[in-house]
């Protein structure tokens, strides 16, 4: 009896295992559209260089919670003297680590991309680059003035608690937060019946207690401890990045169409 002659004289081939679940979240924050994000934080630096105006002596500290690679993205061409790459968050923050008084902190908990920071500005004066959130507010203590960048793919990376032990050790700070509120909205949208029980069901209820009020910017004013809030508008982005950026501070002085004063 030949055993392969169903095969064409072949052994039967393995059982394929199922394609594995593209996951790319963790890239969703940044892709062509990205340059609409770099301006909005560029406009929203008014709040740094109005502080700086008042108070030129003041030490000053700028933490980009997600520094990402460093890297901006390609502009659409307007015209032929124009920049043609966005200015990411990490450039906007160390061009001003070159002023007295003015110090910089990159934190990137991905290896590949801190390497990166570290080959751009890892010799660049006044500039720490760092891995992990918590590592942040042992640095920030005895500045008088912090603005705070929290720019993360999903709603898990903002490091909240991070972020209000830096709004409670520096007297005077300013935060400017990208939400992505589909992830928040997807989060939100993960419902369990009362049939459904196991590791699944408890981390679904787990994610929507951590993260799902992150949709709600009087939640972050609160968490925060700032007299101001203003918003952008809702900023589709890609497939899986929807983006509305906040600017919760004492005082608010980003005055542009693109933004809304809230509180």
């Amino acid at each position: 009896m030949n055993l392969f002659s169903n095969t064409g004289g072949l052994p039967p081939s393995p059982p394929r295992s199922p394609p594995k679940r593209k996951r790319d979240r963790d890239d969703a924050g940044k892709g062509p559209q990205s340059w609409k994000k770099h301006r909005l934080f560029g406009l929203a630096f008014a709040q740094f260089h109005a502080f700086r105006r008042k108070f030129p002596n003041a030490r000053c500290v700028i933490i980009d919670f997600n520094a990402g690679d460093g890297e901006g993205v390609d502009l659409a061409q307007g015209d032929l003297f124009g920049p043609n790459r966005s200015r990411a968050t990490a450039e906007l923050a160390a061009q001003q680590a070159a002023t007295d008084n003015v110090f910089v902190i990159l934190c990137e908990k991905q290896a590949d991309r801190f390497a990166k920071l570290k080959e751009k500005y890892g010799t660049t004066p006044r500039v720490t680059i760092i891995r992990d959130h918590r590592d942040v507010v042992p640095l920030v203590v005895g500045f008088d003035y912090a603005i705070v960048l929290s720019d993360p793919c999903g709603p898990a990376g903002h490091g909240e608690d991070i972020l209000g032990a830096v709004s409670r050790a520096v007297p005077k700070a300013d935060f400017i937060i990208a939400l992505n509120l589909h992830g928040v909205n997807r989060i939100n949208g993960t419902h369990q019946s009362a049939e459904q029980v196991g590791r699944a069901g408890k981390a679904n209820a787990t994610s929507r207690e951590r993260h799902g009020w992150k949709n709600d910017p009087y939640r972050w004013q609160a968490l925060l401890g700032r007299r101001h809030m203003a918003s952008s508008r809702v900023i589709p982005m890609s497939s899986t990045f929807t983006l509305q950026m906040l600017v919760i501070a004492d005082f608010v002085v980003v005055k542009d169409s693109e933004f809304e004063v809230l509180a």
